[in-house]
């Protein structure tokens, strides 16, 4: 590889000589802590999916059997930006090639699903301090991609009380054991897990100053299954 100063202007070479030339491919294995910003525009319209993976087989009887490879879904947003202003548009771009578009993950908070009051994560037993923090959605639990703590602290409750506890990224631990059978819950914000689906980024100039973004398809990334 040649020296990354052969290749820069005079004026350039103290910026080029200071930037890191990686050996190999990055590889996304290391989860980011980034935040998808929050910016002005975001339309009202925008899809939600989720999609399981089953694996079906049907014998020539008709005889149907399925067996799940996927314990929790994939959910797929699809945002659309009605306007975007300057310091907007440079912030979703410099987001998305900071991220090399679909290789870095990040946390999104959906505004349509974000908060939980009192969920049960668990029942005490002897020497289980650990809970994975979950959310309820009709029936259907769901664990949550990161607790968000840019906001209000969240709370663990031990039969409704407040405890002591110290909260991981997915996870609460209690200082003490809850007590056997005792219904151990949380309350508080959480993001999703995600990345981009796709490696571009289309933005359309509406005109001088103003663009808009039709679709931007993000999706998450399942670390527990």
């Amino acid at each position: 590889m040649p020296r990354a100063s052969s290749a820069c202007s005079a004026a350039l070479r103290a910026t080029c000589s200071s930037a890191r030339w990686p050996s190999a491919p990055a590889t996304g294995t290391d989860m980011s802590a980034a935040i998808f910003p929050k910016l002005a525009g975001l339309s009202a319209e925008r899809s939600i999916s989720a999609a399981y993976s089953t694996r079906v087989h049907r014998a020539v009887s008709g005889r149907r059997s399925a067996m799940a490879e996927r314990l929790f879904p994939v959910w797929r947003f699809q945002l659309r930006y009605n306007f975007l202003r300057v310091a907007d548009v440079a912030a979703l771009r410099g987001f998305f090639r900071a991220r090399q578009g679909a290789l870095d993950p990040f946390y999104f908070r959906d505004e349509t699903n974000h908060a939980v009051i009192a969920q049960t994560v668990g029942l005490g037993a002897p020497g289980l301090r650990t809970f994975p923090l979950v959310y309820n959605e009709g029936g259907a639990v769901d664990r949550v991609g990161a607790v968000d703590t840019t906001g209000a602290a969240p709370i663990a409750l031990v039969n409704g009380s407040p405890v002591a506890a110290t909260f991981g990224r997915d996870t609460l631990t209690l200082d003490a054991d809850a007590g056997t059978g005792a219904t151990v819950a949380w309350t508080g914000s959480f993001f999703y897990h995600v990345a981009f689906a796709d490696d571009s980024l289309d933005l359309k100039r509406l005109m001088y100053q103003l663009a808009s973004v039709d679709g931007l398809s993000i999706e998450t990334v399942n670390q527990f299954s």
